[in-house]
C-alpha cells in the first residue's frame, strides 16, 4: 500500500501526526537491522572426494552453505517505521500485492511512515531491484531521473532513449514500480513535513488564541490548498543508486 503526491486527503489529514513521529525517529537515530544485501550466497565447495576430509568437515561446509542460502533469501527484510510500530518487513513481499495478489486483510498491512530511515532503506532496496531489472531487460542505462505527476503517473526525461522498454519492464514488474512510487511519495511527505516543522513548533508553544491566529497567518502560504509544494524526483548517481531530490537538490536526511 502506498500513496503518491502531497495534494490528497491522506496527506492533508495526517502530516502533523507524521511530523511528530518523524521528529521522534530522528531524535532516536536509525536502528535499521536489515541483513547485508552484499552478503555472499555461495559457500566454498564441499570437497567430498578428498581422503583427508572428515565427516565433521563436510557437515561444517554443508552448514555454511545452508546459512549462506538462508541469508540470500532474507536480504529484503529490514526494520521499518510503520503505523504498527518498528517492525521487520520483507519489502519484496510488501510490494508484491496487486489486484491479482490481494492482501487478505487490508488492516493488517502496516503503512510506511515518511521517516529518514524508511526512505533510505527503501531507496537502497529499490535501487538494487531496479538495477537488476534493467540488466534482465537489456536496458543499458537508467534515466537521469524519474518523476511523477499529480495522478501518480511515472515520467522519464524527453531525451531518454529507452522510455518504451523501461515502461514495459515496470508494467511487468509492478512490485518494483510500487517501490519506486513509494520512495517518491514518502520523500514528498518528508520534505513537506520538514517545511512545516517551524510552524508546528510554534503552535506547540502558543499560549493564546491570538498566538494561534498569528501563527496561522504567518504560514498561510504553507496551508493553502495550492501551497508551494516541492518538486520531487528520483535521480540516479553514477553507481546506479537512487537519490531522492527536492527542487533539484538531494534531500538531506539529518
Amino acid at each position: 500500500m502506498y500513496v503518491s503526491g502531497t495534494q490528497n486527503p491522506y496527506y492533508q489529514t495526517t502530516y502533523i501526526t507524521q511530523a511528530s513521529q518523524t521528529a521522534s525517529y530522528e531524535a532516536q537515530g536509525s536502528k535499521q537491522s536489515g541483513t547485508d544485501t552484499n552478503a555472499a550466497n555461495i559457500a566454498p565447495p564441499v570437497e567430498t572426494s578428498s581422503p583427508s576430509k572428515t565427516s565433521s568437515d563436510i557437515n561444517a561446509a554443508l552448514l555454511a552453505l545452508q546459512e549462506a542460502q538462508t541469508t540470500g533469501k532474507t536480504t529484503s527484510t529490514v526494520e521499518m517505521n510503520t503505523s504498527k510500530g518498528n517492525i521487520p518487513i520483507n519489502l519484496d513481499e510488501y510490494f508484491s500485492y496487486s489486484p491479482s495478489n490481494p492482501v487478505a486483510n487490508l488492516d493488517d498491512l502496516p503503512l510506511l511512515l515518511p521517516s529518514p530511515q524508511n526512505i533510505q532503506a527503501l531507496s537502497e532496496h529499490a535501487s538494487g531491484r531496479f538495477s537488476q531489472m534493467l540488466s534482465d531487460y537489456g536496458i543499458p542505462e537508467a534515466p537521469a531521473e524519474i518523476t511523477y505527476d499529480q495522478e501518480g503517473k511515472i515520467h522519464f526525461p524527453d531525451d531518454y532513449a529507452y522510455s518504451e522498454q523501461l515502461t514495459q519492464a515496470l508494467e511487468e514488474n509492478p512490485g518494483i514500480a510500487r517501490a519506486l512510487s513509494t520512495v517518491n511519495a514518502l520523500t514528498s511527505h518528508y520534505v513537506e513535513i520538514q517545511k512545516r516543522m517551524p510552524m508546528i513548533d510554534e503552535m506547540h508553544n502558543a499560549k493564546s488564541q491570538a498566538d494561534i491566529d498569528a501563527i496561522l497567518a504567518k504560514y498561510q502560504g504553507l496551508l493553502a490548498d495550492n501551497g508551494n509544494y516541492s518538486s520531487i524526483a528520483l535521480s540516479f548517481n553514477k553507481e546506479g543508486n537512487i537519490v531522492p531530490m527536492a527542487d533539484g537538490k538531494a534531500v538531506q536526511f539529518a
